[in-house]
């Protein structure tokens, strides 16, 4: 079903280019960079909610454009059906609500009635599909739970979340199964050759290696044998370590530590999902032209498609959620909740890849005209 819908989904955004570009080439320019790349397929492979998601997100954008360009209410009801199978999956996109909050107050001539009806229109499926799950969760356990209590399909710990807001506060990377980042130092194993070594810029006045490494031991008999007095000192640790680098280095932990988490969340190798490695005892030299390709097809889209969105929005104020979607997560993601896991950033590229057609268009459109 997911490999069914995704299909589909690339039918979708192949037209949505051709409608924008008003080129019927575009169709297939998207059609088969979607079809070369693995960047979307691959979660197809797992049942977790980014195939499902990415495809609605898809007829979300393509039938909200749709609305934009002919009015029409159906229209705008499916992107809000499509936009609440989204936010379902994925409750950090009903923030995009208030992105089209704002978008219907700022239309002119300006009507506080048809304002009212479209956030209606939009929202509503939202809460139909959300109910019934809402009135379990409230007669089974007395709370008002509209979503899912796992964050990002997992259940994070108080000492986690201490453990991640430490790491995250000089812009280090938490993310699991590499060994140059600092979840090899904290979480020590004897099958792994941990390379990681603190830099200069993770320590403050208030703090030394001496009292990390307290915190680290800590943290890793806490690890052994969970406990809650283990866990109260553990949180306590790394809360006073996050609160130091606050008070000593406000400027990196404010500004610097989240642009580097979106280094972190942008560039990378652009194919991490592909376990391709001359290491393995099945590795073909083959295989690496695949990796290649799919690594140069990430920033392909990556560089051209920003550009290309930056330009068709500025002649096509209609187009603006193309370019919303990347923004989106950039700054919700690394910035926000100094989330830099590659996966999170999924979502954007369709659009980028579409984004990435729309400069080459006007690239071949200028040749044209210069000859």
């Amino acid at each position: 079903l997911q490999i069914l819908l995704e299909s589909i989904a690339i039918i979708y955004i192949s037209l949505l280019a051709e409608k924008i570009i008003l080129k019927k080439f575009a169709f297939e320019i998207v059609y088969i960079l979607m079809l070369l790349s693995l960047n979307f397929t691959y979660w197809a492979n797992y049942l977790i909610t980014e195939s499902f998601s990415i495809s609605f997100l898809i007829f979300f954008v393509c039938y909200y454009y749709q609305f934009m360009v002919v009015r029409k209410k159906s229209s705008l009801l499916l992107s809000g059906f499509f936009l609440s199978l989204v936010v379902l999956l994925k409750p950090i996109f009903g923030l995009l609500y208030i992105i089209l909050g704002i978008t219907f107050l700022s239309e002119k001539p300006f009507n506080i009635s048809f304002v009212f009806k479209k956030c209606f229109i939009v929202f509503v499926p939202c809460v139909l599909l959300v109910l019934p799950y809402t009135i379990r969760n409230y007669l089974r356990f007395g709370s008002f739970q509209p979503f899912s209590e796992y964050y990002g399909g997992y259940r994070y710990s108080k000492v986690q979340i201490a453990y991640k807001e430490f790491v995250t506060a000089w812009g280090g990377m938490y993310a699991y199964g590499d060994n140059k980042t600092p979840v090899c130092y904290f979480y020590p194993s004897p099958d792994i050759h941990c390379e990681f070594k603190f830099p200069d810029y993770a320590f403050c006045k208030g703090y030394t290696m001496q009292d990390i490494e307290k915190t680290r031991n800590i943290f890793d008999r806490y690890n052994k044998n969970p406990s809650p007095l283990l866990a109260d000192s553990t949180i306590g640790a790394f809360y006073h370590l996050t609160s130091l680098y606050k008070q000593y280095r406000p400027i990196r932990y404010y500004f610097i530590a989240p642009l580097m988490l979106v280094k972190d969340f942008l560039f990378h190798s652009g194919s991490y999902y592909l376990p391709i490695r001359k290491d393995f005892m099945c590795y073909q030299p083959y295989q690496f032209a695949i990796k290649l390709s799919q690594s140069f097809l990430y920033y392909f889209s990556l560089i051209f498609g920003f550009s290309g969105l930056l330009y068709i929005f500025i002649k096509n104020k209609k187009s603006f959620m193309l370019l919303s979607i990347p923004l989106f997560l950039i700054i919700i993601f690394p910035i926000i909740l100094r989330e830099a896991e590659f996966r999170y950033f999924a979502p954007s590229y369709p659009f980028l890849i579409l984004g990435s057609c729309v400069l080459l268009t006007f690239i071949t459109d200028k040749i044209k005209g210069h000859k």
